[in-house]
This record gives structure tokens, C-alpha cells and sequence, in this order.
């Protein structure tokens, strides 16, 4: 696989003047503190709509994209957890992140290259999702990213997490559908082949350009000096502190399609949930994976690795496309 280093020059021409790098909303939308779930099996999404699944343990929480992209953040709270869901509708970009204390946090500027941020008024100070650490402001919290999510169709949702509850609001799917195909086919399709697949390991990153991950399969790589496994199946991407012990595929599961895997000293556990078969608990610690425009990793990222496609793997058929691309 060809590895491409960015250089500190790059950054530095994209960083450019700060005030102009960054531009205000012309109208932030407002967030939605979550009051209303139903089962699953009770959702009036239609199946294959996109959402971010969060696999909290017993109690897994699934956020559909149309309503992420009318509200901007989800004001959530689970077992006495705060947390807010964010969208970057221009990166493509979906994070759950930890909110510190009773603070409400809602959608701030978005930066060059489309990342948006997020907006804590009490701290005046805002944060990048995905990035612990303030980027403007005094605050010294830190939004920790939640690594035990997905973005994908609500049907594979559904089947990976049966109990999960669906986020639901008084505005109907239907009322929320023209504006969100409008994101989808002016921010989301049109950015498809330019957006990078980042994983996210003790504050820094490694990124993969469209076609360089396969479409199934694992890979084995190292970030900040941690041994990483990343993990690929109905082209969504989860990623992984590697376990000690050798891993590999050693099956499919016919429910969900999610590759099942076996490594030394743990047993055989779900690829995509990451879940031991034998008793459900976490087979190793997840680690957050996101969508993001070259642009915004490049700037914060400057020296990080973005893996290019192999030219000499032939490129699988496209018919069903990756999740974002619906």
C-alpha cells in the first residue's frame, strides 16, 4: 500500500489567516434535547435510512441522520451519562462525544474545511468532535469522543443492536426528508471520493483516501505506537487496540453479515460490534473512526499518515456504496 506523509508545509497553506478560516452559520440550528424513543421494532424511519448507532453496553442508542442534520446536536443522556451527538454535514462527519458535568452544548462555526464545531456557551469555548481538547476558549474539560458507534442503515442497526431505542421527535421522518436529501446531494455525494476514513488513537491519527480500506477484510496497522486493527464489512469501519493474540476471520455472521473473529486469549467475537460471542462483553477497547475532509485533517494533523488506494487491487463493484453515499 502506498503511504503518503503530509508535510508541515501543507498545513501551513491551508491553515492560512485564522478569522479566515472560519465562518459563523448563517443560522446555527438549534439542538433537540432527546425526550422521546421507541423500540426499534416501532421506528417510523424507514429501513434504509442512515444513523449512528452507539453500542452502549445493555442499552444501545440509535440516532437517525435526518434529524442529526435538522438539529446539528443531540442532547442525550444514558445511565446518568451526559452526551451530545453531533453532525458535520460538510465532512460527512458523526460524533458522540462525552459532555462534562450538566453542560448543554449546541452546533458552533465551521472551520476551513467544513468541520463544524461544537458550542458550550457556559464555557465560552468550543471544541472540534473527535478532538478532546478546546479550540477556542479558556475551558479546560475535555469532550472525550465515544468510540462505540457507527454510522450505517437503520435495518443493520436494528440487527446488531435488537433492544437498541431509536431517537425520535415530534417533527414526522416526512417533514424532515427535502432537506435532508438537499445534504445529501449537494454535501454528501459530491464529497463521496474526497473524504477520508480517520481513526483516532491517544490524540493522533491515521487516515485512508476513498478506496484505499477494502471492502471487507482487517488490517493490521500502528498509530502513535499503538498496534491498531481496523475492521471493514458493508463498507462501514470500525477500529481497534489490537489484541495480543493473533486475530483473524474465521467466519461471517448470516444475521447481520458482520465478520466474526478469533483472537488468541479472547475467543471469537464480533467484528462490528466488537462484542465477544460467548458473553457479550467487549472483546477489546474500541477506538473512535470518523469521516473527514483532507482539508480539516490536514490542518490538524499535519504530520499524520493518509494511506493512498492501491493500484494494484482491483476496486470492488460500487452498487450498493458506501453508507454516507445514501
Amino acid at each position: 500500500m502506498i503511504v503518503a506523509q503530509v508535510t508541515a508545509l501543507v498545513a501551513l497553506l491551508t491553515l492560512g489567516d485564522t478569522a479566515a478560516s472560519e465562518a459563523v452559520d448563517p443560522t446555527p440550528p438549534e439542538p433537540l434535547n432527546v425526550s422521546q424513543t421507541v423500540t426499534s421494532d416501532r421506528s417510523p424511519w424507514p429501513e434504509r435510512t442512515l444513523v449512528m448507532l452507539w453500542l452502549e453496553s445493555g442499552a444501545a442508542r440509535i440516532y437517525p441522520l435526518p434529524l442529526l442534520d435538522k438539529h446539528g446536536t443531540l442532547l442525550d443522556r444514558q445511565r446518568g451519562r451526559k452526551v451530545a451527538a453531533t453532525w458535520s454535514p460538510k465532512t460527512a462527519t458523526a460524533v458522540l462525544v462525552a459532555l462534562p458535568r450538566e453542560l448543554d452544548a449546541r452546533s458552533g462555526t465551521t472551520e476551513f474545511g467544513g468541520w463544524r464545531r461544537v458550542s458550550v456557551e457556559a464555557l465560552k469555548s468550543e471544541w472540534l468532535p473527535g478532538k478532546a481538547a478546546a479550540v477556542s476558549g479558556a475551558a479546560k474539560e475535555h469532550l472525550e469522543p465515544i468510540a462505540e458507534t457507527m454510522v450505517l442503515p437503520l435495518r443493520l442497526a436494528r440487527r446488531l443492536a435488537p433492544g437498541a431505542k431509536v431517537v425520535v421527535s415530534d417533527a414526522p421522518p416526512a417533514s424532515l426528508n427535502a432537506s435532508w436529501q438537499a445534504t445529501r446531494k449537494n454535501l454528501l455525494i459530491p464529497s463521496l471520493k474526497q473524504r477520508l476514513t480517520v481513526v483516532l488513537a491517544r490524540g493522533k491519527a491515521a487516515a485512508w483516501r476513498h478506496g484505499a480500506l477494502p471492502r471487507d477484510g482487517l488490517i493490521h496497522t500502528e498509530i502513535a505506537e499503538l498496534k491498531v486493527l481496523v475492521v471493514r464489512a458493508h463498507h462501514i469501519t470500525r477500529a481497534f487496540m489490537a489484541p495480543m493474540g493473533k486475530t483473524e476471520q474465521v467466519a461471517v455472521d448470516p444475521w447481520t453479515g458482520a465478520p466474526l473473529l478469533w483472537s488468541e486469549g479472547i475467543g471469537l467475537w464480533n467484528g462490528l460490534s466488537g462484542a465477544r460471542v460467548d458473553n457479550g462483553h467487549n472483546a477489546t477497547q474500541a477506538l473512535p473512526t470518523i469521516e473527514l475532509s483532507p482539508e480539516a485533517f490536514q490542518r490538524h494533523w499535519p504530520r499524520a499518515t493518509i494511506h493512498d488506494p492501491d493500484p494494484t487491487r482491483a476496486e470492488p463493484p460500487e452498487q450498493e456504496g458506501p453508507p454516507l453515499s445514501r
